[in-house]
């Protein structure tokens, strides 16, 4: 089954491009990117008027012409989704999640199944199908933490109380 992602309100195109100071590149600069588009689209990914590029807010998808309410423009098929079901259908994990829940040795949350899922398929390493996705994971000095953030400003996060603490 494929989930169509549709635009809701109309949008320009590379709207970042038109704003003071912000470009857009067309082609990624990084083969991580490139790998994992290439990957997603042979594995049934299918895009309309995108295209993955990077601008000054970091990486993402850019419309290559305007889009109208109502166009489709993802359609990702589930073998495309890395969620806790592909993580509980995994042919070595499965089983272990469900032997620890079944005899109530452990009970898993869809985060902890996430990262339970990641963490082996990065054990993997080349062996991994998800390789692709992994590796075009931003790295630890690229990523944003609460740790940068101060007390009060976390306040603002709900969510966040549970990264910071104060010591």
């Amino acid at each position: 089954q494929q989930r169509p992602t549709v635009a809701t309100e109309h949008t320009k195109r590379d709207d970042a491009a038109h704003q003071p100071g912000l470009s857009v590149r067309s082609e990624p600069h990084d083969s991580a990117l490139a790998d994992v588009w290439a990957w997603c689209k042979e594995n049934g990914l299918r895009v309309n008027k995108l295209r993955p590029g990077y601008s000054a807010s970091g990486r993402g998808l850019h419309a290559t012409e305007d889009v109208k309410r109502g166009d489709v423009l993802l359609q990702v098929p589930a073998a495309l989704l890395f969620n806790t079901r592909s993580v509980r259908t995994d042919q070595v994990l499965g089983p272990v999640l469900h032997e620890a829940a079944v005899s109530g040795t452990c009970q898993l949350n869809p985060l902890a199944t996430l990262c339970f899922g990641l963490i082996h398929e990065r054990a993997l390493g080349a062996r991994s199908w998800w390789r692709p996705m992994l590796t075009s994971f931003p790295k630890p000095e690229e990523m944003v933490t609460a740790e940068q953030f101060t007390a009060q400003e976390l306040k603002c996060v709900p969510w966040a109380a549970t990264l910071h603490e104060e010591h």
